[in-house]
């Protein structure tokens, strides 16, 4: 359905969605990537950057392609990560006068391919949900990871809100905002 509306295209070595160049990379390489950065003492790094990136594709996306509606950016979101294979976002709450979403995050790549973990793990997907939730929510948001299938929750969660709405001396919190 994508490629007929033209809001996708592959061919000759590319693939672009809504405009955007994609590319299909599997997880472990992402993984040690992240434990890469950490190592050096990055440990937000990957948050930072897909935030920096869903924000300025979800810009674009609100510029070239008309999309604005509320209901056409929560989906296109939701899309997005699903297309990408990381799993299957869903709104659990949205409080616009607020600046708030609650998501729930089911069935995490990442998650799994990580293994256990003491910490939540999605630290690509939580940087995204907070540059996409920038452009729908009209203002400077942060997201922290509340639940993690990872840790062995059953969902994966996520707030998103700004930062000054989190408990700051909070220890996951701290860990999670840059």
């Amino acid at each position: 359905m994508l490629l007929k509306m033209r809001q996708m295209e592959i061919g000759k070595g590319r693939m672009s969605l809504l405009g955007q160049p994609i590319g299909m990379i599997c997880l472990p390489t992402l993984l040690k990537l992240e434990q890469s950065l950490s190592s050096r003492g990055l440990p937000n790094e990957t948050y930072s950057v897909a935030k920096s990136a869903a924000e300025e594709w979800f810009l674009r996306m609100k510029n070239e392609y008309g999309i604005t509606s509320l209901k056409e950016l929560t989906k296109w979101s939701s899309t997005i990560i699903s297309l990408a294979g990381w799993g299957n976002l869903s709104v659990k709450s949205l409080d616009l006068e607020k600046k708030r979403a609650l998501l729930d995050f089911s069935d995490s790549s990442f998650a799994k391919a990580h293994g256990h973990s003491e910490h939540p793990v999605d630290n690509l997907v939580r940087g995204y949900t907070a540059g996409q939730y920038q452009v729908i929510l009209g203002t400077e948001v942060e997201s922290v990871e509340t639940r993690c299938n990872a840790k062995g929750d059953p969902v994966c969660q996520f707030l998103i809100q700004p930062k000054e709405s989190f408990d700051l001396k909070d220890p996951e919190v701290k860990r999670q905002l840059p």
